[in-house]
Parts: structure tokens; C-alpha cells; sequence
């Protein structure tokens, strides 16, 4: 299989094993890993956080232990969206690569309720899946978006909102009333309201069809994502609440 196209996006050849390790095996702990890909204990941690950063595995506790996952090979195209200026050639590339990767991912794999991801491409990664899932005049709900997040994504933001509105998706957020005025919230699709100044959540909040994610961006964008339809209906209700005492 050709995987130089991983390389060209920022995978390196141990962190290219790992991935396709856990997709053709499933769940793993990281001494499994280890002794699956040959690579020494001592590197494996530092592979794991660098490819959960990148959005493409996860991991979950369970009875005290952290079992990674690869996440799904479509993800993959989070990292390409970053890099598609200089990339744009090796689009079919990567398709066909996704293709192929699919076809070899034959492991039965358990459906975790939670997955935790870390840094800024992974979180672009769970807002591009947004406009992936979502078809046009459904909405997603947004609460706690703040200035930091609107600074650190400034060159993601425009290019997504293009899209959203190209497909027709709609929003409601309510954000940090020191965004009020700004251009960003000028937007068609979309309703927006505001905490009350000197008020925010120390968290922000993305609701999608059955799908949750919290983030903390201050911890180098640490994202939970939870995949639970009884779970998001219960963040809708909450978020319901709160958008009738928000301000417009």
C-alpha cells in the first residue's frame, strides 16, 4: 500500500504503524501497541500523543486502563484541509488511500460512548465532521464560543463558514458578550445570543445530531466527544433553557 501521502501530511513512519495497526486490530493499550508494531515502550506515549493531536486516534479508560482506537480513515482529510494549498494535488491520492484503508479495517470495533481528542486539528477535525453529517436546514448548537477561540481559528473559521453556508446548515450559539459587534457574527443561517457580561462557561459546547463535544481550549484544545442520542437530547434541553434567558 502507498503511504508516502500520510508522510506529506505530518505522519511520521512509527506514527504511520501505529494507525494502521489499530485500524486493522481494533481497541489496544498502549504495552499491546508496543509489542504489536515492535516499537520500544519508552517511545510508544509520545507516538500516542502525537497522533491524538492530530485527531486521527482516541482513547477511553476503562477499569484503569487507556485502550487507543484509530479513528475512522475519513478523519484523515481534517489534516489534508490544512495543508490544501500545497496538497491540492494529492486529493485522488488520499481518496484512493481512504479507499483502501477501509477495505483492510475488518476488525470488529466496540462503539465507545466517549472518545477524548487533543489539539487544534482535532478539533477542526470534529467541526468539519459537522458539515459532513448534518444535511441542509438541519442545525448544531454552539455555547461558550469566546474571542480566543475566534483568534486561534481565524484562518479556519472563514473557509468553514463558507461551507456551512454553501450547504445550507444552520446554527444557534450562544457566545461571550465580548464578541458582540464583531464581523464573524454577521453571518446568514444563523442565531445568535449572548451571556451576560462578565459571564461565560468554562467550557464551550458543540451539539449535533446524537454527538456532544466539550472542549477546553485553553488546554491545547482538549475535546470530549460523546455519541449518545439520550445524552445529546439532554444538552439540548439544557441548551434550550439557557437560550431563553440569553440576551439578543
Amino acid at each position: 500500500m502507498e503511504t508516502n501521502i500520510l508522510k506529506e501530511l505530518g505522519l511520521n513512519d512509527n506514527e504511520i504503524n501505529i494507525y494502521l495497526t489499530l485500524l486493522k486490530t481494533g481497541s489496544m493499550t498502549a504495552s499491546e501497541i508496543a509489542s504489536s508494531t515492535k516499537l520500544h515502550r519508552t517511545h510508544i506515549y509520545d507516538l500516542l500523543e502525537s497522533l491524538i493531536k492530530k485527531g486521527i486516534i482516541s482513547f477511553v479508560v476503562k477499569e484503569n486502563k487507556k485502550y487507543f482506537e484509530a479513528a475512522e480513515p475519513v478523519k484523515l482529510e481534517a489534516l489534508l484541509k490544512e495543508k490544501e494549498e500545497t496538497l491540492e494535488k494529492d486529493k485522488k491520492a488520499l481518496a484512493l488511500l481512504v479507499s483502501e484503508l477501509k477495505g483492510i479495517s475488518l476488525a470488529p470495533k466496540t462503539k465507545f460512548i466517549a472518545s477524548v481528542f487533543q489539539g487544534k486539528s482535532a478539533f477542526i477535525s470534529q467541526l468539519n465532521d459537522i458539515l459532513r453529517t448534518l444535511k441542509r436546514g438541519e442545525e448544531y448548537l454552539v455555547m461558550g464560543f469566546t474571542q480566543k477561540a475566534n483568534e486561534t481559528l481565524k484562518y479556519f473559521l472563514p473557509g468553514f463558514t463558507k461551507r456551512r453556508i454553501e450547504k445550507g446548515i444552520q446554527r444557534r450559539a450562544i457566545v461571550d458578550f465580548e464578541l458582540k459587534g464583531t464581523t464573524y457574527l454577521e453571518q446568514p443561517l444563523q442565531q445568535i445570543r449572548f451571556f451576560p457580561k462578565g459571564y461565560t462557561i468554562p467550557m464551550g459546547i458543540l451539539i449535533y445530531n446524537d454527538r456532544v463535544i466539550l472542549v477546553i481550549i485553553e488546554d491545547d484544545y482538549l475535546c470530549l466527544r460523546i455519541e449518545n442520542k439520550k445524552v445529546s437530547d439532554n444538552f439540548r434541553k439544557y441548551f434550550g433553557l439557557i437560550w431563553k434567558n440569553a440576551k439578543k
